[in-house]
């Protein structure tokens, strides 16, 4: 049949047999069926891991043909029949493979291998948040998100908050987790999460164990502390009065008040230093301490007392002074 023919045919063929000059013929007229003609073959991949692939089949409609038949799984089958002047047919929910194609009419007769075709599937993309991270009241830390995979451009989103792309400023008033979303052109999704904990800032207390000595004397002073994040040592500050600056004499969590200090009033208070995000450096209540002269007293012995006693036939006489203050120094 010509190429560009559109239905089935004939041709009337002529059988001449000669022999010693005897001449005889027959003629007969054969049918001719056109084969199915495919005119187009499309694909759509599966996407985000699923089944969801198809194959779209175009093709003529024949005439002399009420059915065709379709297979994607080579000549065996099995078949999916249609009526021919349907135009195409659909094959859905198909995995990522290869698949054989074959078309025949619906009875069966002249069937054709088409070309394979090979669907791969289009996964979704990934996702991969920061790190887990810890702030103090009122710090704020940005987010951030990697995406990669995926077909086309990707989009981000994060909840709680509705934020988007691929970082995010964030100031919980409390522990949160936060889920980010990625999502490309197929709306395949993936998602991963970070957490941010939050904790109090940071705070400090000190107690001393007493707040007057003597020259020479030294007071125990203990802190306190609760809160904050990657913190130093507690540092210790002294001044002298009841105004004016302090300055750092000591570090640790306790502190022994300096034994050579001149009688007077001093004031000592802790400072608790942080450095994690959004923490303030706190400083403790202030303990004052007096330090009190040793007491100077003269005593004079009369010059009669001086004199050397006879112990003849007498009894020693001894006397006890008490020089000490009212604060025992």
């Amino acid at each position: 049949l010509p190429a560009n023919q559109n239905g089935d045919g004939s041709a009337t063929i002529t059988l001449v047999v000669t022999k010693n000059g005897c001449v005889n013929e027959a003629t007969t007229t054969i049918h001719i069926n056109d084969i199915p003609e495919v005119t187009d073959v499309e694909t759509v991949n599966p996407t985000c891991g699923e089944d969801n692939g198809s194959i779209i089949i175009s093709f003529v409609d024949n005439p002399d043909r009420s059915n065709i038949e379709f297979s994607i799984n080579g000549v065996s089958g099995p078949y999916t029949e249609v009526p021919d002047n349907s135009g195409s047919i659909t094959f859905n929910n198909l995995d990522a493979g290869n698949y054989d194609l074959y078309v025949r009419w619906g009875n069966s007769d002249c069937p054709i291998d088409l070309e394979d075709v090979t669907i791969s599937d289009e996964l979704a993309p990934t996702v991969v948040a920061s790190d887990d991270v810890t702030i103090c009241v009122g710090g704020m830390v940005t987010l951030t998100a990697n995406g990669s995979g995926g077909t086309g451009n990707l989009s981000f989103s994060w909840m709680p908050g509705n934020g988007s792309g691929t970082s995010f400023d964030v100031s919980p008033t409390e522990t949160t987790t936060y889920t980010v979303t990625v999502e490309d052109v197929n709306g395949c999704t993936n998602s991963d999460q970070v957490t941010v904990t939050v904790v109090d800032d940071p705070s400090i207390d000190i107690v001393a164990d007493g707040t007057n000595i003597c020259e020479g004397g030294s007071i125990m002073l203990t802190s306190m502390v609760s809160g904050g994040l990657d913190c130093e040592d507690v540092r210790w500050e002294r001044r002298m009065g009841m105004s004016g600056p302090f300055t750092q004499v000591a570090t640790g969590g306790s502190y022994n008040t300096d034994a050579n200090l001149a009688p007077g009033t001093y004031q000592f208070r802790a400072r608790y230093v942080c450095a994690g995000v959004g923490c303030d450096d706190d400083d403790s209540n202030i303990i004052t301490i007096t330090v009190e002269p040793d007491p100077q007293e003269a005593v004079e012995i009369p010059a009669k007392a001086r004199q050397p006693l006879s112990t003849a036939g007498k009894r020693e006489s001894k006397r006890g002074i008490d020089l000490s203050d009212h604060n025992a120094c």
